[in-house]
């Protein structure tokens, strides 16, 4: 399957947003975030690495995608005044994948195999900083 962004018109003092397309067909989702930067197929769906594509204000979010299209779960980075870089994202293990956003810090994003019930935040997604950089 393929998936890309579609990025809609701007709107002032608001967030990016972009249509989520599969196989080149709409899906009806619409994602905040302009850019997609990478895309992994896990075990609930789609883990998508998005960035919003705004100098010194750039923000990465994390999107996870039902097999239907369906957002399941979001988790996002910002850093005001800043141009932060998504860099080097790889997979670690089936459901963990470790990058650098903001700064030299490693991050780690882990999708839970089924979603959290008592959580308020993060039913699927389990964002953390795991160390500085050496």
């Amino acid at each position: 399957m393929t998936i890309t962004l579609d990025p809609l018109p701007a709107a002032p003092n608001r967030v990016p947003r972009a249509r989520l397309i599969f196989d080149g067909q709409p899906s009806g989702q619409v994602l905040d975030g302009a850019c997609l930067e990478a895309e992994f197929a896990v075990a609930a769906g789609h883990l998508l690495f998005v960035t919003d594509d705004v100098p010194f204000e750039e923000g990465l979010r994390l999107h996870l995608i039902a097999a239907d299209g369906r957002l399941l779960d979001t988790r996002s980075l910002h850093q005001a005044y800043a141009s932060p870089m998504l860099r080097d994202v790889r997979r670690i293990a089936a459901d963990r994948f470790h990058f650098r956003f903001l700064g030299p810090a490693l991050m780690e994003i882990r999708v839970r195999e089924r979603p959290c019930r008592w959580c308020w935040r993060g039913r699927w997604l389990v964002l953390r900083r795991l160390r500085e950089a050496a």
